[in-house]
Formats: C-alpha cells, structure tokens, sequence
C-alpha cells in the first residue's frame, strides 16, 4: 500500500471518529420513542453514567464493558483529578494533617469545586473531617491515646469558635474517657456513637480511608461527583416509594432480594394475611380475651365459662385446659419467661398457673391484697421479674409480688380501665377521666410524666412487643388512636383509625411493627387499618357477633399470623 492510499485511510479514520462521536451525542439528547413526557425529562447521559459506575462495581467482563462504554461515549464517572485525589485520601502511608499534605487538598478541592462562594467552607469541613477520621484511627485503630488526644487538641485550637467543631470535640472527649485502656468492652451508647460520627465498628484502615473518601465526595457539589453505588440506591428508593404507597405492604424482617421486573405492588395484596386457617372451639361460652406468648409458641384464650385454653402454635392444638375460677375471666398475662400465666376474674381473684403442669400455683384474692373489696381487673407480670402490677376501678394501681406482698402503691385518684407495660420502662394506663397516663417506671420513683386528656370514653389499651414506641386506645365511639410514647414525657398522637362499631362494650384492638392496625367491632368484622395513613385495608367477616379482643402472634419470621376471638366462642387463626 502505498503511503498516500495509508495516509487517507488514516485521514477517513479520523473523520469516522469525529462523526461517531457527533451521532453519538445526537442520540443522547434524543428522546426514546415510546416513553412517556416525565421518562423522557431523564437526561440520557446521566442514565448512561449510572450505568457505567454500576457495571464498574460488578467488575470482571463488566468492568471492560464500562470501559468500552465510557470511551465509546466519552463520558466519566469520575475525573482524573477527583480519582487522584481520591487515591491521596487514602492512602495510609500520607500524613494528611502535613502542611505539604493540607496544600494538595486545598489545591484539588479548588480545581473540583470551582465556585468560589463555597471553597471556604468545603475546604473547612474536609479538613474537620480528616481529623475527626484521624482521632478515631488513633483511638480504636492504632491504641495511641495520645496521638488521639494531640490531634482532638489541634481540631479545636484551629476552630475555637465554632459551634459544630464544639459539638464534635465534646463527643470525641466522651469516647477518649468512654474507651480508656477497655477498647473492646463498648456499650450500646457508644457503638451508638461511634455509628453517629460514621466510623464503621470492626473495620481497618482502609474501610476507615473509604469512609473518609465517601464522606468527603459527599461534600462536593452534586454535578461534580456521582456517590457510590448510585444506580442501585435508585432502583432501591423506587421500590421502597411503592411499598410505601400499597396499603397492602408489610415490612419483612428478614432481607430479601428486590423484584425489579414487576411493579412491588401487583403481589403485596397475595401475601396479606387475611385469610382464615383455623376455627378453635374450645370454649362453651363468649371468648373475652387472647394472647400470644412472648415467643409465640402458645396461645391463650380466656372465657366466660370460667377456663383459660393454651393451644401450642405449632399445630393448633389444644396443650392444656385451665380450670379454677369461680366467673368470667377478662384478663391474662404470660410470665417473662412463657412458664406461668396470670390471670383476672369477676369472682375477684388472681390466679398464677404453671403452663408445664397445667395446675394453679397461687390463688390470691382482694382482700389479700387490699383487706378490702376491690374490683380486679387488668393486671399484667412485668417483663423481667414475676412482680405484677393491677389495675382497677376502684381507684387502685399497685405493683406487687407472688409472695403478696405490696410493692409500690401509685396512690392513684382515678378510676382505671386498663393498663400496658412497655419493656418494664414505660407504664401506660386509661381512666374512666377519660385520660392517658404514662408513668417512667425505670427508677424506684415511678415517676409520672404525663397526663393527656382524651376527652372521649378510653375502653383499652394496648401495645406491640415489637412496637413499643407505640399505644393503641379503643375509643368510644367507634374509633381507635394510636400514640407515640417514645419520650414518656412528650407523647403525641400519630393517628386516627375510623369504621368500626363500639359504643356499649370493651374491645381490644392490636398494633403491630408490620404496619398494621387490627381490631374488632360490634357488627362482628374485623377491621384492618394501614397504621402510617390510617386507611382502611379491609374487612374480615369470622365471627357470627361481637368480637372482643385481637392479637398479633410474635415472631422471627415472616410466618404473619393473629387471633381474634368474640361473643360466638370462637378463636380464629388467620393468615396467609
């Protein structure tokens, strides 16, 4: 070949390229046929440098199709100076609070920033960042106090009058004092802490090094750098925002692989827990009360006809029949444990049962506890002892123990019509006053802390085992609130749930952390309310009249499963 004929092929070449690269950006600024006016506002680019990063972290063959991507399209995921200085960060072997070091940050910070209005206070907040990183290496990582302690000394020396550097450093002193010489014997306070401040628990330098980087690029203005893994936090938001809007969803426990092919909501509505599996008719009268254990092994229903029947979860059948009281049976509790149940009755005693042998173990009436004729209604063990607390409506709220003996008396004026504690912290009682009351029971004083006046007839009250930052309150007529408790002295009401009937009788609602709300109603539905927007899901027809009390069984898996019980005497197990 001749070297004119190579020299024009070569010319060709390039004017191939240059018209490639033109038609190559022709097609991204075209819309795809087909989509909708909102898909098309995607900017084409950006989706193709998501597409680049993501199929650069799954590396391997990918990793070569990002790069023939990329050099195809001549778009970055990352620019040379952002990858340098990247690198810089983290490398270990660099001092990074060097002048020579601070220099080189500062200069890339200014060629990746460009807008002058915001390089001080980038600049600022990277190097708070660096020192803040290089205290926690010290500290956790290297066990050099003193070096911990030089650099936490120079962080508040170069900003003494700023308040956020102010914050940081009162938080870096707790954890030099909290951590002294016992590295590994941290508290829940401080790994709380510790996850605050971003420092990753159980990793080395270079997961600290790429917490840094993570957290330092977060600082820079958002077209200049895409953050990690952009392109599945996007697929996972969508998702997350069409659960969040199906009144059917229900948050799994365990982790489970997105399905990214179908919309999330066209299966939810199959995986509701809204169908009845079992009829128990143990019972020869009306069925007041149910309950799971602590575990959900068992499952305890009270009655009119003066017995209490455990079934065991498993199969459903019946594990034993407790026989004793001399009337109804309007209340029980499970031991922490899931060895005894307490229970109340109109014959105004209560009995203690061992669930192993089946048989009574105390039977302790009023007048043992108050010499006095007293009406004994709820009553519930505490969580992490055999003490119990009773509620009445005679104006008593007393904790005692097994041995009947009295152990705090609240002193209470009001009348009580029911009762829940929350993890042996929080207590939460209902007044004929129509009043909230929720008392901190975590010191010896049992303080009380707050008193909401309702202004409606308040008939229960009850809380999740997995849930306690939230109550549910029946509230006459025909409504139930849910509160949020978790600062006994500033609970709030979080919503209002409408459609059921109750206006002469006392029904037990039941909230759950699988954001739902349940309960039961005169007209003899179950009623089932999404608890974020209180919208009703549905309307379960299995009992024949009134259904009294609901309850959701706990448990580790996602085996969702509940029990109502009613008037007809009958307990029903439904789920999926």
């Amino acid at each position: 070949m001749s070297p004119k004929k190579k020299g024009s092929i070569a010319a060709n070449s390039d004017n191939s390229s240059a018209i490639n690269h033109t038609g190559i950006h022709s097609f991204l600024s075209a819309a795809i046929p087909g989509l909708s006016t909102e898909m098309s506002s995607i900017k084409n680019d950006q989706l193709l440098l998501l597409i680049i990063q993501y199929f650069t972290d799954l590396g391997g063959p990918f990793k070569d199709i990002a790069d023939h991507v990329s050099q195809t399209t001549g778009l970055q995921v990352t620019d040379r100076h952002l990858r340098e200085f990247s690198d810089f960060l983290r490398d270990t072997k660099v001092d990074l609070e060097g002048a020579s070091s601070l220099e080189l940050i500062n200069n890339n910070l200014a060629q990746l920033v460009g807008d002058d209005s915001q390089l001080s206070k980038i600049q600022r907040d990277v190097r708070v960042l660096i020192k803040k990183t290089l205290f926690l290496e010290s500290l956790i990582l290297l066990r050099n106090n003193n070096r911990a302690l030089r650099t936490l000394r120079t962080l508040t020396a170069d900003y003494p009058d700023d308040e956020k550097v102010e914050s940081l450093s009162k938080k870096l002193s707790s954890l030099l004092v909290s951590f002294g010489d016992q590295i590994e014997l941290v508290d829940s306070s401080t790994k709380a802490l510790l996850e605050e401040l971003g420092w990753q628990i159980g990793g080395d330098l270079a997961v600290s090094r790429e917490c840094l980087v993570n957290q330092v690029l977060a600082l820079l203005p958002s077209d200049k750098v895409i953050p990690p893994h952009r392109l599945a936090q996007l697929l996972k938001q969508a998702v997350a925002y069409q659960q969040l809007n199906d009144p059917y969803y229900i948050p799994t426990s365990s982790s489970q692989p997105l399905t990214l092919l179908r919309d999330a909501n066209t299966y939810m509505k199959d995986q509701f827990p809204k169908n009845l599996k079992i009829r128990l008719e143990h019972h020869e009268n009306e069925c007041w009360f149910v309950k799971y254990s602590n575990t959900g092994k068992y499952l305890a229903s009270a009655s009119v006809d003066k017995t209490i029947a455990i079934y065991d979860t498993q199969t459903y059948r019946l594990h034993k029949h407790l026989v004793g009281h001399d009337n109804t049976i309007i209340y029980l509790s499970w031991s922490h444990d899931d060895t005894k149940i307490i229970t109340s009755s109109f014959d105004q005693t209560v009995k203690v049962w061992d669930l192993e042998s089946g048989s009574c173990i105390a039977t302790i009436s009023d007048q043992d506890l108050f010499n006095s004729n007293v009406r004994i209604r709820s009553v519930e063990f505490f969580k992490y002892s055999d003490q119990f607390i009773i509620g009445s409506p005679d104006k008593k709220l007393c904790i005692f123990n097994l041995d009947k003996e009295l152990v705090y008396d609240f002193k209470i004026s009001h009348r009580i019509e029911d009762l829940a504690l929350v993890n042996d912290e929080k207590l939460v009682v209902v007044t004929h006053s129509c009043q909230l009351m929720i008392y901190d029971i975590t010191s010896s004083s049992y303080e009380l802390s707050s008193i909401i006046n309702i202004e409606k007839q308040l008939t229960s009250i009850t809380v999740s085992p997995d849930d306690p930052d939230h109550c549910l309150i029946n509230v006459k007529a025909d409504e139930l609130q849910l509160w949020n408790i978790s600062k006994t002295s500033r609970p709030y009401l979080v919503n209002k749930y409408y459609g059921l009937q109750q206006s002469d009788y006392i029904i037990r609602g039941c909230v759950t952390d699988k954001n739902l709300v349940l309960s039961g109603s005169e007209d003899g539905l179950i009623y089932i309310w999404n608890k974020k927007f209180g919208n009703l899901i549905e309307c379960l027809k299995g009992h024949k009249s009134l259904i009294n009390c609901i309850d959701w069984k706990p448990t580790d898996n996602d085996d969702y499963e509940w029990a109502s019980c009613g008037d007809d005497g009958v307990v029903n197990i439904w789920g999926v």
